[in-house]
């Protein structure tokens, strides 16, 4: 993967869901827009400078590394799904596969986005802001030593302090008063300005550091480790999700592209071909075969590939983003609303 190209979706993988009848290299992409094509997989799940902030290149080159490696594998279990590959192996991909997308990060992404947007519309209600603001510039002037020290400076006999600390608290508050729209109006600005000009790099960043932390071990690695797995030939063909695994939860009917640890979890899908599936799992022994594809549709972000052009696949298009966000808006919503309740009852 050296380079400027960055495949996020990684070219070995793609390579199981090639079309037999098309140019070397050609899957399908049917992408979340209702269009479909046929798309040489050097083209697909690429973004220039994925693994790289600020032209750093060394988390690109751990990846390339890890691919060799997971390469391996994957070619191994395509020749012969009997073949033997360690649960820890399989374990570590899946962790891997599971946070290096585009799908990970713009998920990230849109529900930080929508988040943020609430709390900027939420604080900056005058209820919920006036408060906080007048709590704040009182702790900031009068919890200290420094009006005390200035008005010492001044010469200010102590019997007058008081007095004098009592009406400049009542002129902060008129002053908050008068211009409290104007700070509404400048609190939104710089919110806003926050959010549409400088959160993408900060998710970009975010998201290359904790991939670089996450090549070492993780409690998830050790989590999968413990599941029970085997490989799958399916007699329907299978698409290829742009989360590329994909997870199903105890008490949930959705399956989800990133596992919560605050939920239990009951499987795990990992396609590597369109006939060859990893399936791991905690106790029972049943995979959802029949609602599979449909499943890694709604937990696509932007696209999904399949082996062939089909009203099939058309039919699967449809669901494209339908559960891929890790939190809902009312996820969100509540969150947001245990926050503000928190900072407002402290004051």
């Amino acid at each position: 993967m050296a380079g400027k190209r960055h495949h996020y979706i990684p070219r070995f993988l793609q390579r199981g869901f090639l079309n037999e009848n098309a140019k070397k290299d050609y899957t399908f992409i049917y992408l979340n827009d209702g269009a479909k094509r046929p798309s040489k997989i050097d083209n697909v799940g690429v973004e220039g400078l994925f693994y790289s902030a600020d032209g750093e290149t060394d988390l690109d080159d751990k990846i390339t590394e890890l691919e060799s490696k997971y390469a391996q594998h994957i070619g191994k279990l395509r020749e012969n799904p009997s073949n033997f590959i360690s649960f820890e192996d399989i374990a570590e991909m899946i962790f891997h596969f599971e946070i290096r997308t585009n799908n990970f990060r713009r998920n990230f992404h849109s529900s930080g986005e929508i988040f943020l947007r609430q709390m900027k519309e939420r604080f900056t209600e005058r209820n919920v802001l006036e408060p906080i603001l007048r709590e704040e510039l009182n702790n900031k002037l009068f919890n200290g030593d420094e009006v005390d020290n200035i008005l010492i400076e001044k010469n200010i006999p102590k019997k007058k302090r008081k007095k004098l600390k009592n009406e400049m608290r009542e002129k902060i508050g008129v002053f908050v008063d008068i211009h409290m729209e104007q700070i509404l109006t400048t609190v939104k600005d710089a919110m806003e300005f926050n959010i549409s000009k400088r959160f993408k790099d900060v998710v970009k960043k975010g998201h290359i550091n904790g991939l670089t932390r996450g090549l070492n071990e993780n409690k998830k690695v050790n989590i999968y480790k413990l599941l029970n797995y085997k490989i799958i030939n399916t007699d329907f063909n299978i698409l290829l999700s742009d989360s590329i695994v994909i997870f199903e939860m105890e008490g949930l009917s959705e399956f989800k592209p990133f596992y919560d640890t605050k939920d239990i979890l009951k499987a795990i899908y990992f396609p590597v071909s369109s006939n060859v599936l990893i399936y791991a799992f905690t106790n029972e022994d049943d995979p959802k075969l029949s609602v599979l594809n449909e499943m890694s549709a709604k937990c696509s972000k932007d696209f999904f590939i399949a082996c062939e052009d089909s009203p099939y696949f058309e039919q699967m298009q449809i669901f494209i983003g339908k559960n891929c966000q890790l939190l809902t808006e009312s996820e969100m919503h509540t969150i947001l609303n245990n926050v503000i309740q928190e900072k407002l009852s402290e004051i």
